[in-house]
């Protein structure tokens, strides 16, 4: 190792000899030393033996440049932040290949890594103090942040036709400030919801919810059901059955009540309703007339019947459900009996 001026001066035949062995040593080992030479040049190369780099100088000579190549490891570009060798960013310009394993950052350092397009500055943007990924932004508040303007944001593609899954351990949201489409098949729209929050089908009464094989389970409506078409007289608001407790306004006139229960089925404003009365003895000299109907009568009276023990052995009565009422009749019969079964459908208000 050694380094030369590279001025040759006038002497002895010997002596002018071993000054050109000397600059011919310092060219063929890059001018190697500890300490750069005395006397530079612009583009002079020097191998820094106290850092194990190769510099150069400069166009101007005024400062040596570390070259990023390493003179102690075989086909290696040695770029470590300065902490070594001095070199703090390389340059690409071109096509460039890598073939083999890349690790970048590989000592941890809190520090982003970015790729900027034509257009974009944060093409695409690695956080460095949490890992989150951004594209389109340079500030992203997810493992996964997508920022974009009018065009397409995202779009996932599976041109084998194949399953899609997304899994999450947790709760997820998937959100948009406008329309959210989802399509099949390319483009051909199948369910839209809308920026109110409503949700279409992509065309109108094309599909269907659910299929003979795949049935829902519960379906929960607040409003009402249009069935067959869109018009009032298909729109179903209301359905539902359930017990209801009678009891006499005007009891019978002999015998005795043991109990009264009741069952009804209200579909729109059709009700059925059903009571059982029984007890011993009873009687209807004139008339009984029972309250706590569920649904109050609509602008019809409606007429019925009920049966006294066996039909078959002892008969029947009329009933009265008065308009706008809740209150029902039942007419006067001859003898007792220890049972009724009353039935009735009528309109409620």
């Amino acid at each position: 190792m050694s380094q030369h001026d590279y001025i040759i001066s006038n002497d002895t035949g010997a002596n002018v000899r071993s000054d050109l062995n000397n600059a011919l040593g310092a060219i063929a080992s890059v001018n190697s030393g500890a300490t750069e030479p005395s006397t530079t040049y612009a583009y002079q190369l020097w191998m820094d033996t106290t850092n194990n780099v190769l510099k150069m100088r400069n166009s101007a000579n005024s400062a040596w440049y570390t070259l990023p190549i390493s003179p102690v490891a075989n086909n290696t570009v040695d770029i470590n932040g300065g902490t070594v060798d001095g070199i703090t960013s390389l340059s690409v310009s071109g096509t460039s290949s890598l073939d083999g394993a890349v690790t970048i950052n590989e000592s941890g350092a809190d520090v982003d890594f970015r790729i900027e397009s034509d257009t974009d500055a944060n093409a695409f943007f690695l956080q460095g103090s949490d890992g989150y990924v951004g594209i389109g932004t340079n500030t992203p508040s997810a493992n996964f942040h997508i920022s974009g303007g009018s065009n397409q944001v995202f779009k996932l593609e599976n041109t084998a036709e194949s399953t899609f899954t997304i899994t999450s351990g947790a709760s997820s949201t998937l959100a948009s400030t406008s329309n959210m489409v989802f399509a099949t098949g390319g483009t051909t729209e199948r369910m839209r919801i809308d920026s109110s929050g409503n949700t279409t089908p992509g065309g109108d009464n094309t599909q269907d919810l659910g299929s003979s094989s795949k049935r829902w389970n519960d379906l929960y409506v607040g409003g009402g059901v249009y069935l067959g078409g869109t018009g009032a007289a298909n729109y179903l608001d209301d359905y539902e059955e359930g017990t209801f407790t009678p009891s006499f306004l005007t009891a019978p006139s002999s015998g005795t009540v043991t109990s009264l229960s009741g069952y009804y089925r209200k579909i729109g404003d059709l009700v059925w309703i059903q009571i059982g009365i029984n007890g011993s003895g009873m009687g209807i000299a004139s008339f009984a007339r029972i309250q706590g109907i569920p649904f109050s009568c609509g602008p019809e009276s409606v007429t019925g019947t009920f049966v006294r023990g066996s039909i078959a052995n002892d008969g029947h009565g009329w009933t009265l459900l008065t308009n706008g009422t809740s209150q029902y009749y039942m007419s006067r019969h001859p003898g007792t009996e220890n049972n009724y079964a009353l039935s009735i459908t009528y309109r409620s208000v």
